[in-house]
């Protein structure tokens, strides 16, 4: 499991900035085991979303966000009907990777610039940036290899 520490409301509030259609995404992973995205506590972040002046679209969550094909097909299910899509912020409530992986299955990059506009790493990209192994040189014939 991966460390999630919750954000105080006034900050989460400040980072959605002048945006006003919000999305609110969930993992119900890391965060629901550690304790720290309790039910009580999403409820009390999007009213005071909503009471800045922020208009929440939707909520969904997602077993485990960091698996970027669940978190795909769970955004695309009719009950949704991609309100997400019309979001101007994604208000996200899992670890970095969570978000990462969210981002990417969204075609998206995480915000705010604290994440310096690049998508972390995946498994996925790593397999692109690795070099394809060579082949090992010919034997000589006859020769030993001591």
């Amino acid at each position: 499991m991966i460390r999630t520490e919750n954000k105080p409301v006034e900050q989460i509030v400040e980072s959605l900035g002048n945006s006003q259609n919000i999305y609110v995404l969930v993992c119900g992973g890391c965060p629901e085991g550690a304790e720290t995205t309790t039910p009580e506590m999403l409820d009390k972040t999007t009213e005071a979303v909503a009471a800045a002046g922020k208009k929440i679209l939707g909520r969904a969550t997602v077993d485990f966000l960091c698996h970027k094909a669940l978190t795909l097909s769970r955004l695309q299910a009719p009950e949704f009907n991609g309100a997400w899509r019309k979001a101007d912020r994604i208000l996200v409530f899992s670890c970095g990777i969570g978000v990462a992986a969210a981002a990417a299955a969204m075609g998206a990059l995480p915000r705010p610039d604290s994440l310096e506009n690049k998508p972390r790493l995946t498994p996925d990209w790593m397999v692109l940036l690795m070099m394809a192994p060579t082949k090992p040189p010919v034997a000589a014939v006859g020769e030993k290899a001591w």
